[in-house]
């Protein structure tokens, strides 16, 4: 059973309805990411999504380490979406 076939099998929230031209039909799709199968506490999950906008808030971010070296580098304009600590 592959990982499309588990996530349809669990009705997992993420699921996409698209219409396929091929097959002329309207088909069910999974985002294309490692799935633990734990709804409640993914982003892909609609509701979770949408909790996560609404309880955290956009800062701004000036720097970052270069994961190879080390090295900070500076950025502009980006900003990263913050969480409260429970």
């Amino acid at each position: 059973m592959g990982i499309n076939d588990t996530k349809l099998a669990i009705q997992a929230p993420c699921a996409i309805a698209v219409f396929d031209k091929k097959k002329k039909k309207e088909v069910t799709v999974f985002p294309s990411v490692d799935c633990n199968y734990a709804c409640e506490t993914c982003g892909w999950n609609p509701c979770e999504r949408e909790r996560r906008l609404r309880d955290s808030v956009w800062q701004p971010v000036h720097v970052r380490a270069n994961a190879e070296t080390g090295k900070r580098i500076a950025l502009e304009g980006v900003e990263q979406l913050c969480f409260r600590y429970t």
